[in-house]
């Protein structure tokens, strides 16, 4: 998988936005997730689906991965005109399930290595999705969940990034 000048750009954006969303206040995030409302209700009906799974201080990190999404994408092409379905997750979420499927068939691991290059060198949002996976993996509140809840969240988390590319049309 090879990184772009975009993708290594990207990277101080997602830094910068990680930065913002640690140190902001709770009126500075309720204001956002207004805005996400508005623009993309879908991410908040994402977020309360798993209030049942986690507990109030894992659910304030998913929030915060969340809205660090949004505000990577929030600017984009069409992202305030055209909003993520139900259905157009579902298409994307069902197609990485398949991968994922397909992926645990393979009998070599170079094989699955490569797969997964190609799998993960095909999202235009290479840096958003490596911080989302070091939020989930590595960050003090949902580092602890549990191995099903978490891979759950991080197969939704890259189906709602590939619906954000798809609706900005981002090549």
């Amino acid at each position: 998988m090879k990184l772009s000048p975009q993708d290594f750009q990207q990277t101080k954006q997602i830094a910068n936005i990680i930065k913002y969303c640690d140190k902001a206040d709770l009126k500075s995030l309720e204001q956002i997730t207004d805005e996400i409302y508005r623009h993309q209700p879908f991410l908040l009906s994402l977020f309360l689906g798993y209030r049942e799974d986690v507990n109030q201080y894992e659910l304030d990190e998913i929030l915060r991965i969340l809205i660090i999404i949004w505000l990577f994408f929030r600017y984009q092409p069409n992202v305030k005109k055209t909003r993520i379905s139900m259905k157009m997750f579902d298409n994307r979420q069902k197609k990485n399930v398949t991968f994922l499927r397909y992926l645990d068939g393979e009998k070599s691991q170079h094989s699955k290595n490569q797969l997964i290059l190609d799998n993960l060198g095909a999202l235009k949002s290479k840096a958003l999705f490596t911080a989302v996976l070091f939020k989930v993996n590595e960050g003090a509140a949902l580092k602890k969940l549990d191995k099903n809840i978490s891979g759950i969240m991080i197969l939704g988390m890259k189906s709602l990034i590939e619906c954000f590319e798809q609706i900005c049309k981002i090549k």
